[in-house]
Parts: C-alpha cells; sequence; structure tokens
C-alpha cells in the first residue's frame, strides 16, 4: 500500500513538472512573438535579452531612442538584377534636441559594413538569410571618414534617395556550406539596413541602428 502511495506520489510529482515545463515554453514563444512583432525594438530591450541581440542581429527595425532609421522603395514592379532600385532612406530625431548625423549615407558591399555606413541584409520570402559573394569574402574596400555633417532639428524628419544595386551572386547552401555562388532566383525579397558609425567626437551621433524591411522584386 505505501509502495503504491509512493508511485502515486512519483507520478504526480512528474506530470506537475511537465506541465510547468510546457507553460513556460509557451511563456518563452509567446515573449518572442510579442519581441518580433514590436516595432520599432529598442536596442535596451535586446541588450536585456537572455541572449543580447544587436541591430546587425535583429531581423527588423532597431533605435537607440535618439534616431529612427527607416526605409522605403520608391521604385513599384520588378527589376533585374543589374538595374538599380531606388532607396529612401529616412532619419527622424526623437529627442528634443538637434543630432548631428555623419553624411553622406554609402551603401556597403556587404552586411559586414565594409566600404560604406549603411549595410544590407538580404533573406528571402521565407525569412531565410540570402548571402552575396561580398558577404562571404573579404572585400578590399574601405570608406574615407567624411567630415561633413548633417545636422537633424529635435522632432524632424529627414530623407535621402540613394541608388542600391541587387547582388548579381548569390551564395547556393546545402548543410550550412556554401556549395557555389548562382545569379538570384527570380522572386520576392526582403531588404533591410543597417546604418552604422564609429564614435567621432562627443558632438556627433555614433551607433548601430537598423531600418524596417522593404519588398523587392527580382526578374533575372
Amino acid at each position: 500500500m505505501k509502495r503504491t502511495q509512493k508511485t502515486l506520489y512519483i507520478v504526480i510529482v512528474c506530470f506537475c513538472l511537465i506541465v510547468l515545463m510546457a507553460c513556460n515554453k509557451q511563456r518563452v514563444i509567446q515573449n518572442n512573438t510579442s519581441l518580433a512583432s514590436a516595432s520599432p525594438v529598442s536596442i535596451v530591450t535586446l541588450q536585456a535579452l537572455s541572449t543580447p541581440l544587436t541591430a546587425f542581429e535583429y531581423p527588423s527595425q532597431v533605435t537607440d531612442g535618439n534616431v529612427l532609421f527607416s526605409a522605403t522603395s520608391e521604385d513599384l514592379g520588378c527589376h533585374n538584377v543589374n538595374s538599380p532600385f531606388r532607396i529612401k532612406l529616412i532619419f527622424t530625431n526623437l529627442t528634443d534636441k538637434s543630432i548631428r548625423l555623419p553624411n553622406p549615407f554609402v551603401i556597403a558591399a556587404n552586411r559586414h559594413g565594409e566600404g560604406g555606413n549603411v549595410s544590407p541584409f538580404i533573406t528571402s520570402k521565407d525569412g531565410s538569410d540570402v548571402y552575396s559573394l561580398a558577404d562571404t569574402q573579404f572585400v578590399d574596400v574601405f570608406a574615407t571618414p567624411s567630415n561633413s555633417y548633417y545636422e537633424l532639428p529635435p522632432k524632424q524628419t529627414v530623407n535621402f534617395t540613394i541608388d542600391y544595386f541587387f547582388p548579381s551572386l548569390v551564395a547556393q547552401i546545402e548543410t550550412d556550406e556554401i556549395k557555389s555562388y548562382i545569379t538570384p532566383t527570380p522572386a520576392q525579397y526582403y531588404i533591410r539596413f543597417v546604418y552604422s558609425e564609429p564614435q567621432r567626437d562627443m558632438d556627433t551621433w555614433y551607433g548601430a541602428i537598423g531600418s524596417n524591411r522593404i519588398e523587392i522584386c527580382i526578374l533575372n
């Protein structure tokens, strides 16, 4: 009789532990879903995660609380790979003080920021990362720091239009290994940008913030 009661007790405890683990797992999923759907997310929030993320790693819009970085496409319809997209970069001052932004804004050769201060991040429609040839190799391109700046007034927005070329070669990846480089498959893609600048002085903005995703269409 005592053995039966002990066995029953163990079963009940195990059942409670399973239910508790399931509830915790569901709570984590809900929290991550809530975080992913929020736009924009602050860097402070990302750094407070159990596994901290940066603007380069988070797949959507990230702000530092001072500047909000957004992007829109000025082109409608699909483009060939060798035809540039007109992209509008939008900067909003969220504070009550003027912010000095380094200027000009240059598209980097890859997502590592080589050759520019605006790094492109491409994903497919299903959210998979799309890596260009430049993303997977060292690019001997360096951007000379500019001494020009744009003074962004408090609570004001400014935009700049740039040309963006979709990469002509992308990595074909199988089982986490690059097998070859191919021309992009005609399809819908998402692209977002990360604007980053090193600290130059105490009066100029620095850091890394991410734009929202925009959808672009590639023909061939």
